[in-house]
């Protein structure tokens, strides 16, 4: 019973979810038409008249920052410095630490009535506090392991712990030219920048006080690791890659050139000349109602909306079948309680319940596929009448069919019993 009341709620969520998702895959199809039509196509150097508008540009980077110069990462010098990436520098918009620790972790099992305990070392992405285990608070406890010691030591270095971003406006697109005139990224289109792995040249490197007063750094297969026994693994040992969302300067031979669709605005603590991008509040509905979009080499106007398009139909279809799944799984969750019923009779209790629950099982899905374009229909009615109503006449199809297959069957069973029964007179 608990299941069919999760059922329902999933039932009513699914409806919620297909009509949003249509609705949104409509509205976001109004503003690509509404980009395709109002976005100015503009060259690398801005012009005061494009003030306040929606444009595209594809340029090559002319500014960025360097994080090998970053003070936030003064201690991380010694292992920047054997840091390489496909860029060839560590210019970029963010530089990403990813790490683990080594800790105990606590498992607790019920068998036969009584907690059990286990526990075992993993690589975690933080800190376990080991004091509030079971077994360390009651050493000797039944269900605890007499010959485990689960006391975790260590954590993972502050400058290794989060992701560090560029400072605003220090990314800039434009004319290498004329560098002083150029469109700086904001932080939203600076996330967009594509990560990629760092490499690390092995070595050991020794203890570094700024991570660690008494682990040593080793770097092998790019991955930093900080332990107090190199030749062993033990609890408090840290591992770390690194990423970094590169944007290279300008004549680095990676590619440094970045489409972008967003709208043009001032900032009085830049240059004159210069300009920055900010998000397009298109007014309208939808996922897409804030345009600021940035892709990484040269792409036209018409192939960023493509792109879009893309994202849109495939992001939709996504949605549509966990609609659909989420709407069949809360049928079916809704039906169980009348599939074990059978269990109830002695003997062929079990056969009947696979029978049964079997036969819901694809009522289920058919409801649920008629049900799923019912609502998509009733969604696109609102948002497109032609294309709502030919879903809706599927689905009206679909139903009316079902009907006359079950009415006929029945018909037949009806006519099949009277001709027995004349026989046997």
């Amino acid at each position: 019973m608990v299941g069919a009341c999760f059922g329902t709620l999933l039932f009513l969520g699914s409806i919620f979810l297909l009509g949003w998702n249509e609705f949104n895959f409509v509205r976001n199809v109004k503003i690509l038409d509404t980009v395709t039509d109002s976005v100015i196509e503009v060259g690398c150097s801005p012009l005061d008249v494009n003030m306040g508008q929606p444009i595209w540009t594809s340029c090559p980077m002319t500014q960025t920052f360097d994080f090998a110069t970053d003070s936030r990462l003064a201690n991380l010098v010694p292992i920047m410095n054997s840091m390489n990436s496909a860029s060839g520098d560590l210019k970029g918009a963010v530089f990403t630490p990813q790490s683990q620790i080594l800790q105990w972790t606590e498992n607790k099992s019920d068998k036969k009535g009584d907690d059990e305990y286990s526990y075992k070392q993993e690589w975690v992405s933080s800190k376990v506090d080991s004091s509030s285990f079971y077994c360390v608070q009651h050493p000797g406890a039944s269900g605890c392991p007499n010959n485990v010691s689960p006391n975790n030591i260590g954590d993972i270095p502050s400058v290794l712990k989060s992701a560090v971003e560029a400072p605003q406006f220090t990314l800039a697109i434009g004319n290498t030219d004329d560098p002083s005139r150029s469109y700086f990224l904001n932080a939203g289109l600076s996330h967009l920048i594509p990560f990629i792995p760092l490499s690390l040249t092995s070595g050991n490197l020794g203890t570094l006080p700024g991570l660690s007063a008494n682990q040593q750094a080793t770097i092998s297969q790019s991955t930093l690791r900080l332990s107090s026994s190199p030749n062993q693994v033990t609890v408090g040992d840290v591992q770390t890659t690194f990423q970094l969302a590169a944007a290279p300067s300008t004549g680095n031979v990676y590619n440094t050139i970045y489409s972008v669709i967003a709208l043009q605005s001032r900032d009085p603590s830049l240059a004159a000349g210069s300009a920055v991008f900010d998000a397009w509040g298109t007014g309208m509905k939808g996922s897409f109602s804030a345009v600021s979009w940035l892709q990484n080499g040269h792409a036209t106007k018409s192939e960023m909306v493509e792109n879009k398009k893309q994202e849109n139909s495939s992001t939709t279809w996504v949605l549509r079948m966990a609609g659909f799944l989420c709407m069949f799984l809360g049928l079916v969750l809704v039906t169980h309680p009348v599939a074990v019923v059978p269990e109830l009779l002695p003997c062929c209790g079990s056969y009947l319940r696979e029978i049964v629950g079997c036969i819901l099982c694809s009522l289920c899905f058919c409801v649920s596929l008629g049900l799923s374009t019912l609502v998509i229909g009733a969604a696109w009615v609102a948002a497109r009448p032609l294309v709502g109503g030919l879903l809706l006449a599927g689905a009206a199809a679909v139903f009316i069919g079902a009907f006359c297959i079950h009415h006929r069957g029945r018909k037949e069973q009806r006519s099949g019993a009277r001709v027995y029964l004349t026989q046997m007179s």
